[in-house]
């Protein structure tokens, strides 16, 4: 109720009052009775951060696939100026964010945004290592299960951690390992739902959008690449391939998430008339941002033909479904590999060490 009202303050020192009375009752912060309010404290953190967004971490639109209906964050793309629109031209909506104001900002303005943006990152922190304690008591107990039902409930749930994992790391810009989260919920989703639930559907659309963001922010690192005088650097033409293919890869997620609604439409008998035409709008604008989409991958294919020698297919124009879930495969199983590095378990220290964060800013406040 306290994240309904907006009251995100209040429901941030709640949970970590539940965190920690729920420890004490169990005697262990990593109890399965401690996972539910790990999590709620998490989500209550990450919530505050995508409704009243710092400017230096703004990465997508407030609202969120999980938490709110997928038909208001794409009714955003038909606005004028939108962050779709920005994307699609190259820009990131961050970069827009970090554009030279002119003299506006003096010292003290700038050490005070340095300060909002540290407690920022801070929450974030502290909210990715609540979600990350959750994430594995509930996988520890399902090690433990050994009934199906009980087994499909806990694995939903670790496929809850993961959305929500994923909407944070859009927020840092991190979209390779929001990528690996979200595509870890669309395993485990895809294996208790059908392809026409509105749970695998909005997944779909979550990776539709983090891969999209992920091209743009390959074309804005070229420069970092360019200044290197090492012959291991990326070259520009090869950035701009990366960045077709993650816009190529975009464009399959937005065609399954209209996949999935249609099927939806078709199959789903229990639909009100208002969700059966609110779900026929939805396909519609979806199907503009294929339409549009495609068109730009078209356009970028071909200014990297026309500049570079020897590159005379770019096998982007056959993109079904069949052929994406190939290309998506190795493709997360190489990022898979680079994150098995960065995925730490959370030790009884990082417990301990997020009350220690959590209790300090409740004493501040």
């Amino acid at each position: 109720e306290l994240i309904k009202q907006k009251k995100y303050e209040e429901a941030i020192v709640y949970f970590n009052e539940l965190v920690e009375k729920q420890s004490k009752a169990s005697g262990d912060d990593m109890a399965l009775d401690c996972a539910i309010a790990w999590f709620e404290y998490g989500n209550a953190l990450l919530t505050k951060e995508e409704d009243c967004p710092s400017d230096d971490l703004i990465a997508k639109p407030k609202d969120t696939i999980e938490n709110e209906e997928i038909t208001e964050v794409t009714e955003s793309t038909n606005q004028p100026n939108n962050e779709l629109d920005l994307i699609l031209s190259g820009v990131h909506p961050s970069a827009l964010q970090n554009q030279p104001q002119g003299n506006e900002n003096n010292e003290d303005e700038e050490e005070e945004n340095q300060d909002e943006e540290e407690e920022e990152v801070n929450d974030l922190q502290i909210a990715w290592e609540a979600f990350e304690v959750c994430r594995e008591i509930y996988e520890k107990k399902i090690k433990e299960l050994i009934d199906s039902n009980e087994i499909k409930s806990f694995e939903l749930k670790v496929a809850e951690v993961y959305v929500r994992l994923g909407d944070l790391q859009v927020i840092n810009n991190n979209f390779s390992d929001a990528l690996l989260d979200f595509n870890k919920a669309l395993v485990i989703r895809k294996k208790y739902y059908s392809n026409h639930d509105r749970s695998v559907t909005s997944v779909y659309y979550a990776l539709a959008l983090a891969h999209l963001y992920n091209s743009s922010e390959l074309i804005n690192k070229p420069n970092d690449s360019e200044s290197s005088s090492s012959s291991s650097s990326p070259s520009s033409e090869s950035i701009r391939l990366a960045a077709i293919q993650e816009k190529n890869r975009s464009l399959d997620y937005y065609k399954l998430t209209k996949q999935s609604i249609d099927e939806r439409i078709t199959n789903d008998t229990s639909l009100s008339s208002d969700d059966l035409n609110e779900s026929k709008e939805l396909s519609e604008e979806l199907a503009e941002t294929i339409d549009s989409l495609s068109k730009e991958i078209e356009e970028s294919a071909n200014t990297v033909v026309n500049t570079t020698t020897g590159v005379t297919t770019i096998g982007f124009n056959n993109s079904s479904s069949q052929s994406t879930s190939l290309s998506t495969s190795d493709y997360f199983n190489n990022l898979s590999s680079e994150k098995s590095n960065k995925r730490v378990n959370i030790s009884d220290a990082q417990v301990v060490q997020v009350k220690k964060k959590t209790k300090k800013s409740e004493e501040n406040k």
